[in-house]
C-alpha cells in the first residue's frame, strides 16, 4: 500500500514543481522559499518511492512519520503560495486520498481535522501580505467546503471498499474450508469457526432443516487459545428447540442484546411498502428460552434458505464486533448468500454419497447371497451327497473334481468383489498401465485369452473418468468370465476425432439381441450391461453395444476427448 502512495506523491509532487515552472504568476508570494521547499519535497518523495520498491515490508513508524511530512510540506506550500487560491492545493486532496487509502474514514477525518487549521494559517498570512481580507476569505470558505466535501466522498468510499475488501476476504477463507471438508457435518462446523472468529463471537451454533424433515444442529466453541481444527458437538433437545423460536416475515439477519427492551437491529430493514411482507417493527428479538438456554448476552443471528430442499440458521455468541450492529448485519448477510449455496452442495453430495453407500452395501449383500452362499450351500450338499452316495473311488474322485470346481468358481467370485470394493486412486498417467496389468491379471486368473492395446501413448483425463473407465472394464471382464463363454477377449483405448473410445470385444454368446444399439436405444428398451451404462452415462460418456448371439458382443464406450 505504501510502494502505491509514494509512487503517487512523486507523480503529483514533479507534476506540480512542473506547473509552477510553466506558470510565472505562480506563486505570488516567497517564490523561493516555496520553489525550494518544493524541490526538497521532490527529491524526497522520489528518492522514498525508489526505496521502498527495495524493502520487503514498511514500519507503522515509517507511515506516520510521512503522514505528518505530508501535512507539514502541505501547510508551509499553502502558506507560502496565495494560502486557499494556491496552486499546490491538489496537495490537500492527495493528504486525504492517502488517509483513507491506508486506514478509511476515521483518518480522513483526523486528516481534514489537521488541514483545516492550515488552510485557516494560509488565509490568515494572504490576508496580512494583500491587505484584501474579503477576498481572500472567499477562497478560504470555497476551500474550506471543498476539503470537508472530499473528506466525506473519500472516508465513504475508503469505508465501502474496506468492506467489501473484507467481505471478498471471508468468503474466500470460508469457501476454501467448506471445500476442504469431507463432510456436510464438518462444512457446517467450519463455515460457522471461521466466521465466527471474524466476528470475534465466544462461540457459534449452527442448525440445518432438509427436505426430508432431518434437523441438524452443533455447537462450536471459538476460544481464542484453540489451535489446530475446530471441534464442535451436538445440541441437545432443549437447546435445539429454544434456537429453532418463529421469526418476523423477510427476517434475514438480525442483533439482539439479552437485556429487557435492548435494541433490535434486522436486516433488511423496515421499510413500509405493499411489495413485501414485513414486520411492523414490534418484534423484540428472540424469546426468554433462548437466552436462558444459550447463556450469552449478545448475538448475530441468520436464517438462510436455498429453495425448497435445505433452510439453516446459524448464531454467533457475544460478538466483539468491530463496527456497528448495522454493517455488522450487511457483512454477515452478505456472507451468508454466498456460503449457504455451497453448504447446500455439500449437504446434497454427502446424501449421494450415504445413498450409493447402502445401494452398493445392498447390492454386495444380494451377490453375497445369490452366488456365494447359494454356491457353498450346494457345495455342502454336494459334500453330503458324496459321503453317502459314492460306491466306487472313480465316483469319489468325480465328485471331489466337482466340488474342487465349485470352489474355484467362488474365489473368483469373491476376487472379483474384492476388486470392485478396492478404492481406486487413479490419474492420467496411471489409467493404461492400470488397464494393462488389469487385463493380465485376468488372463492369468481365468485361463481366458485376453489381450490389452493402446493407439495412444497417454490419455489427459480427470481422476473421476480414469476411475469410472477403470470400472467399466473390470465389470465387463466379470460378465466375461461370469455369462459370455467367451475363449478371447480384448480391450483397447483409441482416440480419434475428438472422441476418446475405450472397446471391450469378446467372441462369446453374446447378448439377447442382434445388431447395433445406441446408448439412446439401450436406455430406452432396458437392454446391455446395466451397471457400464451407468458408469458410463456419469461420467458424460456414450455406450454403443454391437452382438451377434453365439459368436460374441463389443462394447464401445465413447468419451468426448480433446486428442
Amino acid at each position: 500500500m505504501e510502494r502505491v502512495i509514494a509512487r503517487a506523491r512523486a507523480a503529483l509532487v514533479t507534476g506540480s514543481l512542473l506547473a509552477l515552472y510553466l506558470d510565472p504568476t505562480e506563486p505570488q508570494f516567497f517564490a523561493d522559499a516555496a520553489y525550494a521547499i518544493l524541490v526538497a519535497y521532490s527529491v524526497v518523495a522520489i528518492a522514498v518511492a525508489v526505496k521502498l520498491q527495495r524493502v520487503a515490508s514498511v514500519t507503522d513508524r515509517f507511515v506516520r512519520v510521512a503522514h505528518v511530512g505530508d501535512l507539514v510540506v502541505a501547510g508551509l506550500l499553502i502558506s507560502l503560495t496565495a494560502g486557499p487560491g494556491s496552486p499546490l492545493f491538489p496537495l490537500f486532496t492527495f493528504i486525504l486520498a492517502s488517509a483513507a487509502f491506508r486506514d478509511g474514514a476515521p483518518a480522513v477525518r483526523r486528516a481534514a481535522a489537521i488541514l483545516a487549521p492550515l488552510l485557516l494559517a494560509g488565509w490568515i498570512s494572504t490576508w496580512f501580505l494583500t491587505g484584501e481580507w474579503l477576498a481572500s476569505i472567499n477562497f478560504f470558505v470555497v476551500r474550506a467546503i471543498y476539503i470537508l466535501v472530499m473528506a466525506f466522498l473519500l472516508g465513504y468510499l475508503a469505508d465501502q471498499e474496506r468492506r467489501l475488501r473484507q467481505e471478498t476476504s471471508v468468503i474466500a477463507r470460508t469457501l476454501a474450508r467448506i471445500r476442504d471438508a469431507r463432510t456436510h457435518k464438518a462444512a457446517l462446523g467450519a463455515a460457522a469457526d471461521e466466521v465466527g472468529r471474524t466476528f470475534g463471537a465466544s462461540s457459534a451454533v449452527i442448525l440445518s432443516e432438509a427436505d426430508d424433515g432431518l434437523r441438524h444442529s452443533w455447537h462450536v466453541p471459538l476460544e481464542p487459545e484453540m489451535s489446530g481444527p475446530f471441534r464442535h458437538v451436538g445440541l441437545p433437545a432443549p437447546l435445539r428447540d429454544a434456537y429453532w423460536f418463529p421469526l418476523p416475515p423477510n427476517v434475514r439477519a438480525w442483533h439482539s442484546k439479552a437485556v429487557p427492551g435492548g435494541s433490535i437491529h434486522v436486516y433488511p430493514p423496515i421499510r413500509e411498502g405493499p411489495h413485501e411482507p414485513r414486520h411492523d417493527g414490534t418484534w423484540t428479538g428472540p424469546p426468554a428460552s433462548f437466552w436462558e438456554q444459550s447463556g450469552c448476552h449478545t448475538m448475530l443471528g441468520i436464517t438462510m434458505t436455498v429453495g425448497q430442499r435445505w433452510q439453516a440458521r446459524a448464531y454467533l455468541l457475544d460478538p466483539a464486533m468491530p463496527v456497528a450492529p448495522r454493517s455488522a448485519l450487511e457483512l454477515f448477510h452478505a456472507v451468508a448468500l454466498q456460503v449457504a449455496p455451497a453448504l447446500l452442495n455439500t449437504y446434497l453430495i454427502s446424501r449421494v454419497r450415504a445413498e450409493v453407500a447402502v445401494a452398493e452395501r445392498e447390492r454386495l449383500s444380494r451377490e453375497l447371497h445369490d452366488r456365494v452362499v447359494q454356491s457353498l450351500i450346494g457345495i455342502e450338499m454336494q459334500l453330503a451327497v458324496l459321503g453317502t452316495a459314492a460306491q466306487t473311488r472313480e465316483a469319489l474322485v468325480d465328485g471331489v473334481k466337482d466340488v474342487r470346481q465349485s470352489l474355484r468358481e467362488e474365489i473368483a467370485t469373491l476376487r472379483d468383489l474384492m476388486h470392485e470394493l478396492r478404492p481406486l486412486e487413479l490419474s492420467s498417467t496411471s489409467l493404461l498401465p492400470f488397464l494393462a496389468d488389469l487385463v493380465t491379471r485376468f488372463k492369468r486368473e481365468t485361463g481366458i485369452r485376453a489381450s490389452f492395446a493402446a493407439d495412444v501413448a497417454h490419455v489427459t483425463l480427470s481422476p473421476r473418468t480414469c476411475g469410472e473407465l477403470a470400472r467399466i472394464v473390470q465389470e465387463a471382464l466379470v460378465n466375461v468370465r461370469r455369462h459370455s463363454q467367451a475363449t478371447a477377449v480384448h480391450v483397447r483405448v483409441a482416440a480419434a476425432d475428438s472422441t476418446l473410445t475405450l472397446i471391450i470385444e469378446d467372441n462369446g454368446r453374446g447378448f439377447a439381441f442382434d445388431g447395433r444399439l445406441e446408448d439412446d436405444e439401450l436406455w430406452r428398451e432396458r437392454r446391455g450391461p446395466a451397471v457400464i451404462h451407468e458408469r458410463a452415462r456419469s461420467i458424460g460418456a456414450f455406450l454403443t453395444v454391437n452382438s451377434t448371439p453365439g459368436r460374441g458382443a463389443r462394447l464401445d464406450v465413447q468419451l468426448p476427448y480433446a486428442c
